[in-house]
């Protein structure tokens, strides 16, 4: 099952591990938008993949 958090959240949970990261909402926003990642629309907001996003940050994702 994919993990489907908020770009916030998703902040929110990097920051747990690491106090000092300068990922930012903006920076998840932005690869969502460019379908690097898997998304989903909830209404106007977008639900983003928790493990995408790692995977990407770890240099391990190729949607091309």
């Amino acid at each position: 099952m994919m993990r489907m958090r908020y770009a916030t959240e998703i902040v929110a949970e990097i920051a747990e591990d690491d106090a000092n990261t300068s990922i930012t909402v903006g920076f998840i926003k932005k690869i969502a938008q460019s379908d690097k990642i898997r998304t989903a629309k909830n209404g106007k907001r977008t639900l983003i993949c928790l493990d995408d996003v790692l995977t990407y940050l770890e240099g391990g994702v190729d949607r091309d």
